[in-house]
């Protein structure tokens, strides 16, 4: 492949992990794996013959490579019959390459909330399959100004908050969960009819800067998953994850743009 484009070994390497937050062996073997589940869900092959074709070089090999990704065996993974939405690894091609290159930070800024942030706002039910999300904002934009003791007026807050019991690798394009469109208040005093309050805890987060319109968040967040959680020496925090649009949102269709996303980590 480096020699397809005239460089060397090292160069290309360096360049494709520089530019994409991964090493391309690692890219090639998750795209495999991806694959590979999407046959153990649809075909009756054998699990051994998956993972030949799949260039593994034993059942054993694949079974191991596997479970680090889905959290499950393949024998597992095919009874339960249900595919993940969040560890797939989706081909670098057009929009999405485009995308990782100039719209998502690759390695993103370890922040720690000290105080913690009360949300006012109103809150639904959605799923990646039926996304309700863009209602919810509507929603929330027409009864904006009905939320008093705002902190900081040009700043929103879209919170998706922790459900007990949740795990990673049960989440399904088809699972619903909810999520909170609000703003930062100084204190649960007045609350408007229909909405809820939330306060967002404390802690360290891994911050992603997405740059570019709304309809292209999705991107970023399958590198996110796909990608950074995997490969990162940090542990996840059972904690609420949330978006923050500032000053530099200037809307849903702009490219320029800004949504920051905080992933809650475990203090190294």
């Amino acid at each position: 492949m480096a020699k397809c484009v005239n460089l060397s070994y090292y160069h290309f390497h360096r360049i494709f992990y520089v530019w994409t937050g991964e090493t391309l062996g690692d890219y090639i073997r998750k795209r495999r794996l991806t694959q590979a589940a999407c046959e153990l869900l649809s075909t009756n092959k054998r699990i051994i013959d998956i993972a030949f074709d799949y260039v593994f070089e034993s059942q054993a090999a694949f079974c191991r490579s596997f479970k680090n990704v889905y959290g499950v065996p393949p024998s597992v993974f095919r009874s339960r019959g249900l595919r993940p939405a969040i560890f797939d690894k989706n081909s670098l091609l057009g929009d999405r390459l485009k995308h990782r290159v100039r719209e998502v930070t690759i390695n993103p800024e370890i922040f720690y909330l000290s105080v913690p942030i009360k949300i006012i706002g109103v809150k639904g039910k959605t799923s990646l399959k039926n996304n309700m999300i863009p209602k919810l904002w509507e929603t929330f934009r027409k009864r904006r100004d009905e939320i008093k003791n705002v902190v900081s007026p040009g700043k929103s807050y879209g919170v998706c908050p922790m459900e007990v019991n949740f795990n990673l690798h049960d989440f399904t394009v088809d699972m619903e969960y909810a999520e909170i469109a609000g703003l930062e208040v100084g204190n649960f005093a007045d609350v408007p009819p229909g909405m809820v309050t939330h306060i967002i805890k404390p802690g360290c987060y891994a911050v992603f800067k997405h740059i570019g319109k709304i309809s292209e968040l999705r991107f970023t967040y399958d590198y996110i998953w796909g990608t950074w959680v995997p490969n990162t020496s940090y542990q996840l925090d059972m904690r609420d994850d949330f978006e923050l649009y500032g000053d530099d949102f200037y809307g849903l269709d702009s490219d320029q743009s800004v949504v920051r996303i905080y992933l809650p980590l475990k203090t190294p």
